[in-house]
């Protein structure tokens, strides 16, 4: 897997180190995001492209989870998670400019890349930092039952999106994971 090259083991410790024990803001691009003026969380986590708002508009993400397809460029700063499947082997080459890289995959670990769970950028997102041991995890911005998808979540989006019916049925299952975890979450009111 072309991944594998790009990866280190000292980065996973470092993503350990850093959300192990502390509170956690996993921000979603979804429609609500742009009104979004704060996080009180001490470690905040970007799903893909909502990476780009908080850079511009808040701080540069601690972590950022990632299948590629929302972000634009790497920044110096996040450690990236890069989620590896069949609709983006395409885009594997881009880790080679990041930095910091933890990779995942989708059915089994192959290599350095590690199954950690979840179906869309969001809800890994929430799995990863629960896993790092997270004392609690907010989501802002995660609007699974809008009709719209957010602009930050392509970059080619200029505004929200009316929802395809594909998107939806990612966001359902995104959805079911979620509600298996609730106990764990908080849904931020903005």
């Amino acid at each position: 897997m072309k991944l594998n090259q790009f990866l280190s083991d000292d980065v996973e410790e470092d993503l350990l180190e850093l959300i192990r024990g502390k509170s956690v803001a996993v921000v979603g691009a979804g429609p609500s995001l742009s009104s979004l003026s704060r996080v009180t969380e001490d470690v905040v986590v970007a799903a893909d492209g909502a990476s780009r708002f908080l850079e511009e508009h808040l701080k540069v993400p601690d972590v950022v989870v990632t299948d590629l397809d929302g972000i634009m460029k790497p920044n110096g700063g996040s450690i990236y998670v890069v989620h590896a499947h069949g609709d983006n082997m395409d885009k594997l080459e881009r880790v080679s400019e990041f930095k910091k890289v933890i990779g995942t995959c989708q059915v089994a670990n192959t290599g350095r890349a590690k199954l950690y769970g979840g179906f869309t950028d969001g809800d890994r997102a929430v799995l990863l930092s629960l896993i790092a041991g997270a004392s609690f995890v907010k989501l802002y911005s995660m609007d699974l039952e809008s009709d719209l998808i957010g602009m930050y979540s392509k970059p080619y989006f200029k505004e929200n999106a009316p929802m395809t019916s594909r998107k939806k049925i990612k966001l359902n299952i995104a959805k079911e994971v979620l509600y298996m975890i609730n106990d764990k979450v908080s849904l931020s009111a903005l």
